[in-house]
């Protein structure tokens, strides 16, 4: 298990054929609302990491797989993830 961003997901899906990619995404609603619970980053920051998530969100097309982490559902998306990781071993 490696965990990289969309660049390196896309270095891996083109130099190696037998990888299984999973993105883990999450509403671009609930991150700001995340980032801003914690109370801790600036209004620069907060728009820059949600421009970001849209560019990676777009690009996500590229993995096998995509997991919706919804606010309060972490254990479904530990499950999906498995199910995943036993459908591929």
């Amino acid at each position: 298990v490696i965990n990289v961003d969309i660049n390196g997901t896309q270095y891996f899906k083109k130099n190696f054929s037998n990888i299984i990619t999973v993105f883990i995404s999450v509403s671009l609603k609930d991150l700001e609302k995340r980032i801003r619970k914690r109370g801790r980053d600036d209004e620069d920051y907060i728009k820059e990491r949600l421009r970001i998530a849209k560019e990676e969100i777009a690009k996500s097309k590229i993995c096998d797989y995509t997991i919706v982490n919804e606010e309060g559902k972490v254990k479904k998306s530990i499950n999906e993830l498995l199910k995943i990781i036993k459908e591929n071993s």
